[in-house]
C-alpha cells in the first residue's frame, strides 16, 4: 500500500510538476513557486532552510512546511489517514481539527493536502501556511 502511494505521489508530482495548486473551499488555487525571497527579522528566528514559498495569482506570498491543517467529517477517525499517508500528529486541537506532520520530508506538502482534500472523511486539509508579514 505505501509503494502505491508512493507511486501516486510521485506520479502527480511528475505529471503536474508545471500546476502548483491547493484546495480552498473546494476550489483549486494555483500557485507559482518563488525561488528568492527576502524574510524578515521575525522569519529568521524560524528555520526557513525548511520553508517552500509560493505566490497566488493575487500576488500573495504564501510558505509551506511540513505540516497540514486538517479538519475530519463527523464520524470518521483520524488513524485510517496518518497510516495511509504516513502523517504524525502534530498538534490536536478537538476530536475533529489536527495539525498533522508528514514524516517523510521528500513527500510535498501541497501533494499530500490534496491527496486528502479529495477523501470522503475529509472536511478539509490544507498546508498550515505560513504568510509573509507586510512592514507599515
Amino acid at each position: 500500500m505505501k509503494q502505491i502511494f508512493i507511486f501516486i505521489v510521485f506520479f502527480n508530482s511528475f505529471l503536474f510538476s508545471s500546476d502548483t495548486f491547493f484546495y480552498k473551499n473546494g476550489k483549486k488555487i494555483s500557485l507559482e513557486p518563488i525561488e528568492n525571497i527576502s524574510t524578515n527579522s521575525r522569519s529568521s528566528i524560524d528555520n526557513t532552510a525548511d520553508i517552500k514559498y509560493y505566490k497566488t495569482s493575487n500576488n500573495v506570498v504564501l510558505g509551506v512546511r511540513d505540516d497540514i491543517m486538517l479538519e475530519l467529517k463527523n464520524g470518521y477517525i483520524i488513524s485510517n489517514y496518518l497510516s495511509k499517508y504516513n502523517l504524525k500528529i502534530k498538534k490536536q486541537f478537538n476530536d475533529y481539527l489536527y495539525i498533522v506532520e508528514k514524516i517523510n520530508i521528500e513527500d510535498s506538502t501541497l501533494d499530500i493536502s490534496n491527496l486528502l482534500s479529495l477523501e470522503e472523511g475529509i472536511q478539509s486539509a490544507n498546508p498550515n501556511f505560513i504568510k509573509t508579514l507586510k512592514k507599515r
